[in-house]
This record gives C-alpha cells, structure tokens and sequence, in this order.
C-alpha cells in the first residue's frame, strides 16, 4: 500500500519527467507556430501505398510501441535522437511523420521540433495513437 509521502513523491517524479520530456525536445529556432500537421487520411494513404522517402517515427516508449502501433512505423524515443543513435534510422527519408498516443503528447511535439531544428522535414499526425486504434484503424504489435 502507498503512504500518502509517497503518492506525493510519484506525482513529482512523473511531472519531472515530463518537464525535462518536453524541455529537452524545445530548440530555440523551432516553435510551436513552426508545427505542421498530417491528417489520418495521409497516414491512411502511406499504410495502404507506401510513398518512397516517407516514414513513419512513434515517439512513444519502447514498451508501448511494442504494445501496439501504427503499420510500418519505427521506434524512435527522443533520449535515443538526443543520444545521436536515432537519426541514423531517418537517413534517406525527405519526409517524417511523428506520432504519439495524442495530439498533446509531449514526447511527440518534442521529437518533431527536435527533427525540425535538425533540419528534418517533419510533420505530427494530427490524432495520435490512441484516436487512429479507436477507430478501428490497422495496428501492429511486436
């Protein structure tokens, strides 16, 4: 059973974590107003006719993308862009497309300015994870 001292000290934890989740993606040259948006009719599209140079990154963690995710999509956590080992994965890709559980998920908005800052073409798929699977839309777990 958890003491009270320590639901406060989780709470404080988990909001710590996601500051520095989304501090760490802000890059001083890409704001929120730079964010551009795919529809899940795109995303639709790059599942049924794979569009060569596209690519579809899950910022969510390595545990949930095993869970579930969108077809096609790679795993790629901002720790792992931050680090310099991710962005070998999007080498030969002109556009990406980042996704999270949500529109508002922290790890995705950070992961797509953190691309863009780096002179990637990136764009956020405006739903999520979590609408695309709720409407009954293709997934895959590993």
């Amino acid at each position: 059973m958890l003491t009270q001292k320590s639901k406060q000290r989780a709470r404080i934890i988990c909001l710590g974590m996601v500051l520095a989740f989304s501090l760490t993606g802000c890059d001083k040259k890409v704001s929120d107003r730079d964010l551009r948006f795919v529809s899940s009719a795109e995303v639709a599209n790059q599942i049924r006719t794979p569009q060569p140079g596209v690519i579809l990154v899950d910022a969510r963690g390595p545990s949930e993308f095993q869970a579930g995710t969108i077809p096609g999509a790679i795993n790629l956590p901002l720790p792992t862009v931050d680090s310099g080992e991710g962005t070998s994965a999007l080498n030969g890709f002109d556009r990406i497309i980042v996704f999270g559980d949500t529109p508002s998920d922290a790890r995705a908005i950070a992961l797509t300015k953190r691309l863009m800052g780096l002179q990637k073409r990136a764009a956020m798929f405006e739903e999520g994870y979590l609408t695309w699977r709720s409407k009954g839309l293709p997934t895959t777990s590993e």
